[in-house]
């Protein structure tokens, strides 16, 4: 237990205790190789409300997670890139065994000196199995993070998982990670969510909550707030309008997470 692991399929949702699957209604997303844009049209009202005390949260292909405990076909893990008060300092929940890979080679492409990434900026995208693009080998979510090989103008090659390659559309991702974003790219980002289904513990365009909303918008503009259910304190990030009281103190804004 401790080692680091990624997240081998589309995208991963978190449950609060193993085995919490509803059959058929959540096979598109227990399953190996999940489908989460499949998940959403498989549910009532009623039934996304039974997400509530099962689910809190969501991680994409390639996300860095800790291996903290096993029970048969699930494992506990904690997202690294996901900071939260409790646990150890990450949100921390299970996740089917199938999901997660310890694939030494993708951890250190993501963490070499120089190593540059794509970051899916489209709502989703394909990721194939040749320059050509015409099988798909995945669907991925934006905000989805995956290390760069080769950049070209049309495709772009990546690294995936498993000791795989793809390609994925260049007009589709961004090369880098962010610089901090201003306010007003914020709030354009925050505003081409409009229209997005909800879905408790959801995190992209797939479905998204109110935590997700937050996160997924922030971290896309280089804001790394934590992932938690409160009022979270960014007086220390420049970029964020930043007000100033009566006797000339800091009176910092809140994202309410």
């Amino acid at each position: 237990m401790g080692e680091d692991a990624v997240v081998r399929t589309s995208m991963t949702t978190a449950w609060l205790k193993p085995g919490q699957g509803r059959g058929w209604t959540d096979e598109p997303v227990i399953k190996a190789d999940a489908r989460p844009d499949q998940w959403l049209s498989r549910m009532d009202v009623a039934q996304q409300r039974g997400l509530l005390g099962r689910t809190d949260t969501q991680a994409a292909l390639g996300s860095r997670v800790t291996v903290r405990e096993l029970s048969g076909d699930w494992v506990k893990v904690s997202f690294l890139d996901q900071a939260a008060p409790d646990d150890d300092g990450h949100q921390t929940s299970w996740v089917p065994r199938a999901h997660v890979v310890r694939d030494l080679g993708f951890l250190s492409a993501q963490t070499a000196d120089g190593a540059q990434v794509v970051r899916v900026t489209a709502d989703s995208t394909g990721v194939f199995d040749g320059e050509g693009m015409e099988q798909t080998l995945v669907v991925v979510p934006f905000g989805t993070r995956l290390p760069l090989l080769e950049q070209g103008e049309k495709a772009s090659k990546i690294l995936l998982p498993n000791e795989r390659e793809g390609w994925i559309a260049s007009a589709d991702v961004a090369v880098g990670e962010p610089a901090l974003g201003t306010v007003e790219q914020v709030f354009e980002t925050a505003r081409s969510f409009d229209g997005t289904p909800y879905l408790w513990g959801g995190i992209s365009p797939f479905g998204i909550d109110c935590s997700g909303f937050t996160y997924t918008v922030l971290r896309s503009h280089g804001i790394h707030a934590p992932f938690v259910g409160r009022p979270v304190c960014i007086e220390t990030l420049q970029e964020i309008n930043i007000k100033r009281d009566d006797a000339g103190g800091v009176r910092p804004r809140y994202a309410e997470a």
